[in-house]
């Protein structure tokens, strides 16, 4: 692949300043150079707008699984977290208790380096699930719901032979985030026509159901859709805090026998003092539970070394 089109989909700011014409050029480039074809088949680059941010984003479906992937840019300098004073209003507003996890890395003095990546456009859905032999589902839904009660554990099992696995927890937060730094991806408010939370779920708590991707809030700016609220989504890392390791695009793992994982976006069944684009909560990776599901991602580079080596 040529030298300017890795360096316009390695920076996202190269690729936010870039024309249409250039980035269609890119990509154009990147499938006739690689043999990405064999795993993706190009869709479009779309735009997506959310709050004051507007993003072209290269979209694909994953051939083996039928799942729509959206190529996300790289970053030179990704802010890890919440900045100090929005840390500080998120306490102020909810407590200490809100943060499981810490969510202030280094005050955002020491910006972390992402590769282009790949990014599921939705959580796994049921029928998705159980098309590639995931187990039956534990209440039926529709086609398009995503599925919940799947532990980390099956989810990098079962789709492992598919290329794919689950984001490391920066690539899921920098995805979410989506060129915002504010608490939301829309702005530092609640917002209950961006994501489906406890004051506003279409059921009684007695009628309990997963909601579709038709049901969905809009997307994020990179077109990402029920990051925020819907499932708590499982990431690969295991759970620590940010004074104890350095975030990065390679998962962090803690040496332990049997760590906790990291579930990020909270989940429609929690207010909103435990659903933001940084919330970090610990969990087993074997818990299979309500409200907890996952989204797929590749690297791009892992797949374009993987077809040059």
């Amino acid at each position: 692949m040529d030298k300017p089109t890795i360096q316009l989909i390695d920076n996202i700011g190269l690729w936010q300043n870039a024309t249409l014409e250039a980035q269609q050029a890119a990509i154009a480039s990147l499938l006739n150079t690689t043999n990405l074809t064999e795993h993706f088949e190009f869709i479009a680059i779309e735009p997506f707008s959310c709050a004051n941010l507007t993003f072209n984003i290269a979209r694909f479906k994953h051939i083996k699984t039928n799942m729509v992937f959206h190529l996300i840019p790289g970053c030179e300098e990704y802010k890890v977290g919440l900045s100090p004073e929005r840390y500080q209003m998120v306490v102020d507003e909810f407590g200490r208790s809100c943060m499981p996890l810490d969510e202030n890395d280094y005050e955002q003095s020491y910006p972390i380096k992402l590769a282009p990546f790949f990014m599921a456009e939705f959580v796994i859905t049921q029928a998705q699930w159980e098309s590639v032999g995931g187990r039956k589902a534990h209440r039926d839904n529709a086609p398009s719901a995503g599925i919940d009660v799947i532990s980390k554990e099956e989810v990098a099992m079962l789709f492992k032979p598919f290329n794919l696995r689950l984001p490391c927890e920066m690539e899921w937060e920098y995805a979410c985030k989506a060129g915002s730094n504010s608490i939301y991806y829309w702005g530092d408010e609640p917002d209950l026509s961006k994501a489906w939370v406890s004051e506003n779920v279409p059921f009684k708590a007695d009628d309990y159901r997963n909601l579709t991707f038709e049901e969905q809030k809009p997307a994020n700016a990179f077109g990402l859709v029920g990051m925020i609220g819907n499932f708590a989504e499982w990431v690969e890392d295991d759970a620590y805090e940010y004074n104890t390791g350095v975030p990065s695009q390679i998962p962090h793992r803690t040496g332990l026998q049997s760590p906790d994982g990291i579930l990020r976006g909270g989940w429609l069944g929690y207010d909103w003092n435990l659903n933001r684009s940084t919330l970090r909560i610990p969990c087993s990776t074997s818990a299979a539970d309500t409200g907890i599901g996952a989204r797929l991602a590749v690297s791009l580079h892992d797949l374009i070394h993987d077809e040059q080596s």
